[in-house]
C-alpha cells in the first residue's frame, strides 16, 4: 500500500507540475502574402483551462530561405496591433541565422498579463523584401531548438513552453487586384440571388445564379 507520506508527496508533485504547465494555445495564423514583396501574419494566444499568468515570452519561427530570392529581407511588428499592451513584441524583432537556419524572432520584456480562454491578439508581423518572394511555399514552422528559440513563461518566470500547444491555424491567401468584372441582373423572381462574378460562385455553371433586381418604380 502507498503510505499517507508518499501520497501527500506525490499529490504535492502533481499539483506543482500542474501549476507550472498550465494549458494554454499559441497559434500562428492569417498569414497573407500582401504584395509580392511582403508577407504579414498574426500571432495569437489563448488558455486552454483555467486563467494562467503570462510573465514573458520569445518567439521564433523557420522559415524556407529560397524566398529570400536574392534579396534582402526585413522582419517588423506592425505597431498598435498587439492586445498585450504591457507586453508587446519590443525586443529581439529580427531575421537571424545563428542556429544555421533562416529564423524570424520576436520577444517581450518581462510583465504581467493574465490570459483566459479568450484569444487575444500578441501582435500582427510584417516580412518584407528588397525584390518580390520566390514563389515556393514559405513553410513557416514554430522553433523549439537552438539558441533563438521559442520559450514561454508563467507565473514566477516557471518556463511552461509545450510545443504541442503551439498551432499552425492558417492557409496561405494572396491580396489580387481585380482588372474587370461583368455582372447581370433580372427582375425574375424565379431567379436565385446568390452573388456571383461571370458565372463563377457557390452556383458555379447554374444558367439562373445572377444578381437578382427588383422592378423598377
Amino acid at each position: 500500500m502507498i503510505s499517507v507520506r508518499l501520497l501527500c508527496v506525490l499529490c504535492v508533485l502533481f499539483l506543482s507540475n500542474l501549476f507550472a504547465n498550465p494549458g494554454y494555445q499559441m497559434s500562428l495564423s492569417n498569414i497573407e502574402k500582401v504584395s509580392p514583396d511582403t508577407y504579414e501574419f498574426d500571432v495569437f494566444i489563448k488558455s486552454k483551462g483555467s486563467d494562467f499568468e503570462l510573465t514573458s515570452y520569445q518567439c521564433a519561427f523557420s522559415l524556407n530561405p529560397l524566398i529570400i530570392n536574392g534579396g534582402t529581407v526585413q522582419f517588423n511588428y506592425i505597431e498598435g496591433s498587439s492586445d498585450l499592451s504591457n507586453m508587446y513584441p519590443s525586443a529581439g524583432i529580427k531575421l537571424d541565422s545563428t542556429d544555421n537556419m533562416c529564423e524570424i524572432t520576436f520577444a517581450c520584456y518581462p510583465g504581467s498579463k493574465m490570459i483566459s480562454n479568450e484569444e487575444i491578439r500578441v501582435g500582427r508581423f510584417r516580412l518584407s523584401n528588397s525584390v518580390p518572394f520566390a514563389n515556393v511555399d514559405p513553410n513557416f514552422a514554430w522553433n523549439f531548438e537552438g539558441v533563438l528559440n521559442t520559450i514561454i513563461t508563467g507565473s514566477n518566470f516557471i518556463n511552461i513552453t509545450s510545443p504541442q500547444f503551439h498551432l499552425y491555424n492558417f492557409l496561405e491567401t494572396e491580396k489580387l487586384q481585380i482588372q474587370n468584372v461583368y455582372a447581370s441582373e433580372t427582375t425574375d423572381l424565379n431567379t436565385a440571388p446568390e452573388k456571383t462574378i461571370d458565372g463563377l460562385g457557390f452556383y458555379g455553371s447554374d444558367p439562373n445564379s445572377r444578381w437578382a433586381a427588383k422592378p423598377m418604380p
